[in-house]
């Protein structure tokens, strides 16, 4: 269970890495995007799905570069993944 507990979590990095991946000196977006209703609906902006934070604000992030990349293919991963935490929560429950 670690070693796919340690798996998923090294595709959460990789993938949030690889979307992320700006130039420091790049020019950044003047205008905030906000996530809309349309992107990974079945999971909540806020709390993050459980586990899926490395550090605090991944979540926020992810939402925010995949509102403007909805059917980007990582984009679709990360909310099937932050979907399938929350759906492993509930069934804990």
């Amino acid at each position: 269970m670690n070693f796919a507990k340690a798996i998923v979590t090294a595709m959460v990095v990789a993938l949030v890495a690889a979307l992320m991946g700006t130039k420091a000196n790049a020019q950044q977006p003047t205008a905030a995007v906000t996530a809309g209703p349309n992107w990974c609906t079945d999971a909540p902006a806020s709390p993050p799905p459980p586990g899926f934070e490395l550090r605090p604000g991944d979540w926020a992030n992810v939402r925010k570069m995949c509102a403007a990349h909805m059917y980007d293919r990582g984009c679709v991963g990360l909310c099937a993944f932050a979907e399938e935490l929350w759906r492993r929560k509930k069934a804990a429950n």
